[in-house]
């Protein structure tokens, strides 16, 4: 995961983070293993959609008024709860009997889903036009 994240590999990232979801349920049991799964699930059909630039336009089009978008701050608040939520239940798991190599294995799952949701957001900003008005602005200036 560490070498996937220095790489910013956000693909193989999600792929191995379904990985480690699936070898929750042996671990840790069925309950919060089927939450985890799930909110994997949703969190990669929501990179999915932004992945695609017009796909993401077309999903948040609503969200944004054209004439406010520049200045708009753009946000996800669904990703964000998703990445927030997985989160927690990776801290559940950690804690109680788990060893420091444990509690670093859920700490670098966290992490590695912290900067996929940035990533996401890049993309999201990136597919309504926003980093193309700041682009535009840098080859000014210079």
């Amino acid at each position: 995961m560490g070498l996937a994240l220095k790489a910013k590999d956000f693909d193989t990232l999600l792929a191995m983070e379904k990985i480690a979801v699936q070898r929750d349920f042996s671990v840790y049991g069925t309950e919060l293993a089927q939450k985890s799964e799930n909110g994997h699930k949703q969190i990669m059909e929501r990179w999915r959609i932004v992945s695609n630039p017009r796909t993401a336009r077309e999903d948040f089009q609503a969200t944004y008024a054209p004439e406010n978008l520049p200045k708009a701050r753009i946000m996800d608040t669904v990703m964000e709860s998703l990445i927030k939520t997985q989160c927690r239940r990776l801290s559940d798991y950690a804690k109680g009997n788990a060893t420091p190599a444990e509690k670093l294995y859920f700490s670098r799952r966290q992490e590695c889903l912290k900067a996929v949701y940035k990533e996401h957001m890049l993309h999201l900003s990136r597919a309504l036009g926003q980093d193309q008005e700041k682009g535009k602005d840098r080859a000014l200036s210079r």
